[in-house]
Order: structure tokens, then C-alpha cells, then sequence
């Protein structure tokens, strides 16, 4: 089935500890360290980010958003057939965000951008406990990252530092998930009128104690 999707969905490799600045401003941003959601949020403001409430979230974001999730769906044996269902599934997780509520170790903030490729999405959450602190992104944008090709190759993750961990603590590292879509197959097979160009996540774990002040 994956040589069924070749078309629709196309996975970059590149090599271990890239510079972020190759992946643009968002998510160079995103893999910074950071122990406040505020000097996560500023930077983003700067890019041409702007703050959603969760609790009225536009269909710009909804309809951009519900890609995250349906692409990363791929790399199993999911039938193209799947995919209007996936994200019907997905819009409801997506619109289920203004459900959840910031806590003293935790935080998430929804952005929205508009351009003239269409609207991005990104959704930004942060932990904090003692040991380590996490910022994790998840977003689409409408501009490519990698150049497209109509080769399918393979998914891999882009370490911008430190390394994977392999004992089970968590890691002093960062790293980025993307993914590059074909939006034209896709917006046929889909039925959606609006299709992202670039599907992305990044995981930075880091000491709280290791972030500038």
C-alpha cells in the first residue's frame, strides 16, 4: 500500500544535527529552549504568528490543522480510502482543544498565520518539572521546507541537537518531523479544498536550568 501513497505523500531524509536555520524561522523558533510559554509565544509574534483563543478556534485553523495528524497516519498501511473518514476524525480532536486548560507545569497556546499561499497552523505545548523541561510543536505550513519530488523515500527525524535517548531518560535534545504533501493528489482524494504544503513537529527536551536568561 505505501507504493499507492507515493503520490500523495513524499517523506524527506536529511542528515543528523542539521542546523535548524535551514528549516525556517517557525521552526528554528520552536527548537530553541525556553521555560516559559511567553518566550516561546514573543519570538513566534515576531515571525507574524497571532494567538488564538481556544475557546473560539476559526475554520482556517481548523481546516489546516487536521492535516498533522492524517499525514503521520501513512506511514502505516492506511488505504487512501481512509483518509476522508481520518480527518473527519481529526477535525474533532482538533476542535477539541478548547477543551483543555493551562496548569502550573504545563501550558499550550494556538497560533494561526495568513499568507499568500493560505493559512498555516501551530499548536505549542510546554511542560515543566524539576529534571527537565519540554517545548513541543506541531503545525502546517503552506510553503515547502524540502524541495518536492515525486520519489517516495523514507521518514526520518532531523536532530538539531544533542542526541535520541536509548535508556529510557529523557534526552538534552532537540528534533524535527517533516513531512512534505503533494496537495494537488490530495486535494482530490480528500475532497478538502485546502491542503498544507509542509506537515511538521519538532521535540526539544532540554535541563531547565541550561536555558539563557
Amino acid at each position: 500500500m505505501r507504493k499507492a501513497l507515493a503520490s500523495l505523500f513524499v517523506f524527506m531524509a536529511t542528515s543528523a544535527h542539521a542546523d535548524s536555520n535551514f528549516l525556517g524561522a517557525t521552526l528554528g523558533i520552536c527548537a530553541q529552549s525556553a521555560n516559559s510559554i511567553a518566550a516561546v509565544q514573543a519570538p513566534l509574534e515576531a515571525a507574524g504568528w497571532t494567538v488564538l483563543e481556544r475557546t473560539a478556534l476559526p475554520d482556517a485553523f481548523v481546516d489546516a490543522m487536521i492535516w498533522t495528524n492524517a499525514a503521520e497516519s501513512f506511514f502505516g498501511d492506511a488505504p487512501v480510502a481512509r483518509l476522508p473518514s481520518m480527518l473527519e476524525l481529526n477535525e474533532s480532536a482538533i476542535r477539541g482543544l478548547r477543551h483543555k486548560v493551562d496548569l502550573p507545569e504545563s501550558a499550550m497556546r494556538i497560533f494561526l498565520r495568513e499568507t499568500e499561499g493560505g493559512p498555516e497552523a501551530l499548536v505549542v505545548y510546554l511542560s515543566n518539572n524539576p529534571a527537565f523541561s519540554v517545548v513541543r510543536c506541531e503545525g502546517v505550513l503552506a510553503e515547502p521546507i524540502f524541495p518536492a519530488t515525486a520519489d517516495f523515500t523514507h521518514s526520518d527525524r532531523v536532530q538539531l541537537r544533542g542526541e535520541p535517548s536509548s535508556d529510557g531518560t529523557m534526552p538534552d535534545a532537540a528534533s524535527a518531523f517533516v513531512i512534505s504533501l503533494d496537495r494537488m493528489s490530495l486535494m482530490e482524494k480528500s475532497s478538502r479544498s485546502y491542503v498544507p504544503q509542509t506537515v511538521f513537529n519538532t521535540y526539544n527536551s532540554f535541563p531547565p536550568n541550561e536555558v539563557p536568561q
